[in-house]
């Protein structure tokens, strides 16, 4: 009985050295598993805002882009406007002018009124030198 006593203690001690070994080992594996969870969370935080930073210059750049867009297109239509103003200012100034060459043309047919009252008077000279 007395050696079955000292077996049975020394088997206890035994399973306790390896329970206590197995808990050493599980905390180790809990521990090195924890490292590599905040490691692999600290990356993903980095990965993150990595990519929120990208994406705020990457949403400037479309602002900017967009700003200047909108810029452009109004100049557009600022030039097509001005082009339809003078377009119409130049039509204007075609019938001005073909109303002016018109005007001229028929200034140039006429005779001028020192001619005509010339012409008259040699007429009348002409006829008084007849009835006399």
């Amino acid at each position: 009985a007395k050696l079955q006593l000292e077996t049975s203690e020394q088997q206890k001690l035994l399973l306790r050295e390896r329970y206590a070994k197995v808990g050493e080992q599980f905390e180790q594996a809990m521990a090195h598993s924890q490292r590599e969870a905040q490691q692999l969370q600290g990356h993903l935080e980095a990965e993150l805002q990595r990519r929120q930073q990208r994406t705020r210059r990457n949403r400037q750049r479309l602002e900017e882009v967009e700003s200047a867009l909108q810029l452009t297109e109004q100049s557009i239509r600022d030039q097509n406007a001005t082009l339809e103003e003078r377009q119409q200012e130049l039509g204007r100034w075609r019938t001005s002018m073909e109303r002016q060459d018109l005007h001229d043309l028929q200034l140039a047919n006429q005779v001028p009124l020192s001619v005509h009252e010339q012409l008259l008077e040699e007429q009348a000279n002409h006829f008084q030198e007849r009835l006399q």
